[in-house]
C-alpha cells in the first residue's frame, strides 16, 4: 500500500502507549515511525523532518496537546501535518477544542488495533488525496 513509508509522530508522555504502537505500525507494515515521550520536543523534531502524520496525546505534562498543536500551527501553518488525537477522555469540549483546533481524528485509549489502523489509513488516503488534487490544479 502507498501509506507504509510514511513517516508517522507518535506523542504520548506514556512510554507504555507509544511502544504499544510503534509496534502495532511496524507489524503492518509501516516502516518510518517514530515515537517522543516529551511533548516540548515536538517542534524541534519536526523541524528537522516533517512528518505526515501525528499522533498527539492531549493531557501531557509539561505542555499538553493543544500548545503543541498550537506551536505547529504557528511555525508550519498550511503545512501543519495532519493530527489523530490520543486520548483516554473525550467529552464534548475536549472534542469540541480539539476540532476547532483542526484535529483530523481521535483514537480514544485503550487502543483498538484495527482501529488504529483504519483511523490512520483513512487520514492518510484523505491527504493524499488533498495533495493530487492540488497538483492537478496548478
Amino acid at each position: 500500500m502507498i501509506f507504509m513509508n510514511k513517516h508517522l509522530l507518535v506523542v504520548d508522555d506514556n512510554s507504555v502507549n507509544i511502544e504499544l504502537l510503534l509496534d502495532l505500525l511496524d507489524d503492518h507494515g509501516f516502516d518510518n515511525v517514530h515515537g517522543l515521550s516529551d511533548p516540548r520536543h515536538v517542534l524541534a523534531y519536526c523541524q528537522q523532518q516533517l512528518p505526515d502524520l501525528i499522533l498527539l496525546d492531549i493531557r501531557m505534562p509539561h505542555i499538553d496537546g493543544y500548545a503543541v498543536m498550537e506551536q505547529l500551527q504557528e511555525h508550519f501553518a498550511d503545512q501543519t501535518p495532519p493530527v489523530i488525537v490520543l486520548t483516554a477522555q473525550i467529552d464534548d469540549d475536549t472534542r469540541h477544542r480539539a476540532l476547532k483546533m483542526g484535529i483530523r481524528d481521535f483514537l480514544t485509549k485503550p487502543f483498538k488495533h484495527d482501529e488504529v489502523l483504519q483511523r490512520i489509513r483513512n487520514t492518510l488516503d484523505v491527504e493524499h488525496r488533498y495533495q493530487v488534487r492540488d497538483k492537478q490544479a496548478e
